[in-house]
């Protein structure tokens, strides 16, 4: 499943994608977008930076999957149909492992923020 809509910026270690969710999306139920969404969102924006810096570097992006995620909270629910604004930014690197901090802003509010730790199969230990 895709989360993402469309990644308006990249940098190195740091993206900025968007996100609007419909009445009929996953991860929407009875009219409100579930946790859980939101945590999907963060995690393929972070999977979208190793995607885009194994490309540069002319590569297959690598395998990894979210193990965790820390201090999620949700300040306001999402109003479907209005554009999410998702940030992420690589904190720490050690691989195996990969922390990014997470925020998610809706008409410039904060919305939505945590810590999301990854395992990511090898790979240079630059995002």
């Amino acid at each position: 499943m895709l989360m993402l809509d469309s990644i308006l910026e990249a940098s190195t270690g740091r993206l900025l994608a968007e996100k609007v969710f419909q009445p009929d999306d996953y991860g929407v139920s009875e009219g409100h977008v579930l946790a859980g969404a939101l945590i999907e969102t963060m995690a393929q924006a972070v999977a979208a930076i190793q995607g885009l810096a194994a490309a540069s570097r002319g590569d297959l992006p690598p395998k990894g999957m979210l193990v965790g995620v820390e201090g999620l909270t949700v300040l306001a629910p999402v109003n479907l149909g209005r554009h999410l604004g998702i940030l992420v930014e690589i904190t720490r690197q050690l691989r195996p492992f990969i922390m990014a901090d997470g925020s998610i802003f809706q008409d410039g509010t904060l919305i939505a923020k945590g810590c999301l730790k990854f395992f990511v199969e090898g790979g240079p230990n630059e995002a």
